[in-house]
């Protein structure tokens, strides 16, 4: 019998309510069963700013704990208090032992437009699986993009290539999508 690897355990920072609508439904395609913990990861110094909007994101989480929970898949919010939001979330994702990291993002989509946002520092910095989106409208099924990076130090690729190419079909034909995948590797992998 074959060895397949699967999610189990996503880490989901959410930083405005409407983000928790749609990573919850993408987070319901991508795990059959398993853990969800949704993060807000607070700067210290700025709990006060963002109190309405954890209150208004708990409520969200709550109105789709029916739907994920019915996949067999459990619901963990929590928040995190740390120095910088990126650093908090790579400390989450490894104090939860995290499979994945999925998160949304917003603004211009360009490689300018990622360099030393929170985004590329998880994606430069996490040695788990990261997938981001891009989406302003209220469902997933109408996402922009996605960026899937493939690859980081110590990447195990006969173990992840079987899983990205599963996430990508389902992608594709849940939202009937072209896909493109861009691999990157170090020089002293060829």
């Amino acid at each position: 019998m074959k060895n397949e690897y699967e999610y189990k355990n996503l880490l989901v920072p959410v930083k405005h309510p409407d983000d928790v609508n749609r990573v919850t439904e993408l987070s319901s395609v991508l795990l059959d069963k398993g853990r969800v913990t949704f993060l807000t990861v607070i700067k210290k110094g700025s709990f006060p700013s963002v109190q309405k909007d954890w209150r208004i994101s708990e409520r969200a989480m709550e109105s789709h704990r029916e739907k994920i929970t019915n996949k067999r898949i459990s619901i963990f919010p929590k928040i995190r208090y740390s120095e910088n939001v990126w650093k908090g979330v790579l400390e989450q994702a490894e104090e939860d032992d995290s499979d994945l990291i999925l998160i949304g993002w917003g603004g211009k989509v360009s490689f300018r437009s990622l360099i030393q946002s929170h985004l590329e520092q998880i994606f430069a910095n996490s040695n788990r699986d990261v997938i981001a989106f891009k989406n302003r409208t209220d469902s997933v099924r109408n996402i922009q993009k996605i960026l899937f990076p493939v690859g980081y130090k110590d990447y195990d690729y006969s173990k992840r290539l079987t899983i990205t190419s599963r996430i990508i079909k389902k992608i594709s034909n849940l939202f009937y999508r072209r896909t493109a995948v861009l691999v990157v590797v170090p020089l002293t992998f060829c």
